[in-house]
């Protein structure tokens, strides 16, 4: 029986064991999990997070400033319209002041909030697509106010200088229809300042037949597209759940450690306070090792982006590195936390343990020696003691019994 009861403890303790080393593994994953959902899945921490990084910085107007002048944009926008040959000679400084004009960190704020937003509804509801609408009023209002003449300035700054043979047109121009005429190059006064308040009419125009929003919304897609994004929508959404009740894991470990091996107040120190102070030490470890693994896993994922267009792989880079700090800081200040309370754990345990065993009574060995005399009770009848044997008459010397009498005495 003993050695059965031998046998069950020590596979018990082994389960224990192999739990504990989950649960070391499983808590700096769950909270990994955990906090990069918690960025990703929640429009108003990851709008913050990507707005100081973006907009606040500068680092999305700089990146917007470098990519235009460097890419198709122009072709692809329309290569016939004159709106756009007129902004090409633009360099970048040029160009960040133009966006500073048309998006004002405020209005980028905002836009990134709502985009958020509308990606969240849309994981909840049925539809194809998310719908994400950009409000351009305040940015027309920006134009139609004083932002149009400062970015015609800045335009024909940007041209060459006119040629004699240009600037006779325009005279001649000026002279039959009272315009003068634009050729996308800096004529000098009076030509220029009557240039600059064409331009500018011209631009405020083309500005206001803007529609006040730009939406993503299209027609209704094909059957199978659909299909597609709803199981795409199930599969974020799963993934959602899991992360979201990844940490449950390590905490449901917990209690099956305390079931199979706590029985006192220094198991409590062995079984709990040991593995949470190694699994904080190994969730702080990671941390540390946040850029490391963006480094090793995502900057190869990105190299065709960096050949393409080196602007946009540098704002990716950015956000990401936002979001590394953001998710990897909460986990490194997690990590403390769980370590200070692995250490607490076991300080008490060991505490409490030496003030049980001190108050507990020692039982003292037995003393050497020949056993005490048992007490009988008063109700048992004690037995008389028999009388004493006959003492024979003996003399006290026996010497004197043999000696002889009389006159040979």
């Amino acid at each position: 029986m003993s050695e059965s009861n031998g046998c069950l403890s020590i596979t018990i303790k082994l389960l224990a064991a192999i739990l504990v080393i989950i649960f070391i593994l499983a808590l700096p994953l769950g909270l990994l999990a955990l906090n990069t959902s918690s960025l990703i899945f929640s429009p108003e921490n990851l709008s913050r997070t990507l707005t100081e990084r973006l907009v606040h910085s500068g680092a999305l107007r700089r990146s917007i400033a470098e990519y235009i002048p460097q890419s198709q944009f122009f072709e692809d926008m329309g290569r016939d319209s004159e709106i756009f040959e007129a902004f090409k000679n633009l360099d970048t400084g040029e160009w960040e002041r133009v966006l500073d004009i048309l998006l004002p960190p405020e209005w980028m704020e905002k836009q990134f909030k709502e985009s958020f937003e509308a990606i969240s509804r849309w994981l909840e509801d049925d539809s194809f697509a998310p719908i994400i609408e950009f409000d351009l009023r305040p940015i027309k209002a920006r134009v139609q106010g004083g932002g149009a003449i400062e970015i015609v300035e800045m335009v024909v700054d940007s041209w060459p200088s006119c040629t004699t043979t240009q600037v006779e047109r325009m005279r001649q121009t000026l002279t039959e229809t009272g315009e003068v005429l634009i050729l996308l190059c800096e004529p000098p006064e009076p030509y220029r300042e009557q240039l600059v308040q064409l331009a500018t009419r011209q631009f405020r125009i083309y500005v206001r037949d803007i529609p006040n929003t730009f939406s993503s919304v299209r027609d209704q897609p094909p059957v199978q597209e659909t299909e597609r994004s709803l199981q795409l929508k199930e599969r974020i959404r799963l993934v959602r759940a899991l992360s979201f009740a990844g940490w449950l894991l390590p905490l449901a470990l917990l209690g099956l450690i305390m079931v199979l091996a706590i029985r006192s107040w220094r198991d409590l120190a062995i079984w709990w306070g040991i593995p949470i102070l190694l699994a904080g030490i190994l969730t702080m470890a990671l941390g540390l090792s946040g850029e490391s693994i963006g480094q090793r896993y995502i900057l190869p994922s990105l190299e065709d982006l960096r050949r393409e267009a080196e602007p946009l792989y540098n704002l990716t880079i950015t956000a990401l590195v936002g979001m590394r700090d953001e998710i990897f800081g909460n986990i490194f200040g997690q990590a403390l936390l769980i370590s200070f309370l692995g250490g607490a754990l076991i300080l008490f345990g060991w505490f409490l343990s030496r003030i049980t065993g001190q108050r507990t009574p020692r039982q003292r060995p037995p003393a050497s020696g020949p056993p005490p005399p048992v007490q009988k009770s008063e109700a048992e009848p004690v037995a008389p003691h028999p009388p004493p044997p006959p003492v024979s008459s003996m003399p006290e010397d026996a010497d004197e019994k043999e000696r002889p009498s009389g006159i040979f005495g």
